[in-house]
């Protein structure tokens, strides 16, 4: 497994890692508790204004494709599932989670061009690991999606991915996890394309705590176990989308 510290001020996160368990870069950190308080009482608020999620309810669909509907009611059978719209949201309360969100994808974006520029096929062209450079100095962030869960026992999520969307990258920002649900139940599982016999591993999987923060490319399939719990798991989801000007402006 590649794995790479990642140097941040201990005020906004610590323990983040970019990591490549199986192909793909995956992307770590704890956030900082304050940040996590904030995110999460944000949804909670949200969570309680039952006019505004009487609203989400004819358009609130979170869970798209084939059995979309009933993927979606019966996964979450206890828990909610409503996406987070800017028009339903306090000004300051969504300028927070844009803001940790933007954040949070350009990390991502300027990591992972760091690492590209460092590969030994381009050790011969100059021309293109100043361009990466100079593009990764003017990556912008598009959020094409938010959402918050509420899982509670007996609450799952069905192998699924987000590319069909059209992000670049998927997120899970866990604000409240319960402490008694003991491993494998409530796990996140990500599953990337191939079998036993190719040279990575064929799943990973981690035990969410709250505070934890995962990103990976939209494109990989993932799933959340099961879990009994008398407690609610509650976390914030997201997709967002990658621009290069420079890129926008040669097409």
């Amino acid at each position: 497994m590649i794995h790479r510290p990642i140097q941040m001020d201990a005020n906004i996160a610590t323990k983040a890692r970019m990591f490549n368990p199986f192909g793909p870069n995956m992307f770590y950190l704890s956030l900082h508790d304050r940040f996590v308080k904030e995110l999460l009482g944000i949804v909670n608020k949200l969570d309680s204004k039952q006019d505004i999620k009487d609203k989400l309810d004819s358009s609130g669909q979170v869970i798209h494709g084939t059995n979309a509907v009933e993927n979606q009611k019966n996964s979450i059978v206890d828990g909610q599932m409503y996406p987070i719209h800017p028009e339903y949201v306090e000004d300051g309360d969504n300028n927070a989670i844009i803001d940790v969100i933007t954040n949070l994808t350009l990390l991502y974006a300027g990591i992972a061009n760091e690492e590209v520029r460092s590969d030994v096929s381009l050790e011969d062209y100059p021309d293109a690991i100043e361009l990466l450079e100079v593009e990764s100095k003017e990556f912008q962030v598009k959020i094409e999606g938010i959402w918050y869960v509420k899982m509670k026992q007996g609450d799952f999520h069905i192998l699924h991915e987000h590319s069909a969307s059209g992000a670049t990258l998927a997120g899970a920002i866990y604000l409240d996890m319960p402490d008694d649900i003991p491993w494998p139940q409530g796990n996140m599982n990500w599953i990337p394309p191939g079998g036993p016999q190719t040279m990575y591993n064929g799943t990973w999987q981690a035990h969410p705590k709250s505070g934890d923060v995962f990103i990976w490319p939209a494109w990989l399939l993932h799933t959340v176990y099961p879990f009994r719990s008398d407690k609610t798991r509650t976390m914030i989801s997201f997709n967002s989308i990658i621009l290069s000007p420079k890129k926008k402006k040669k097409k």
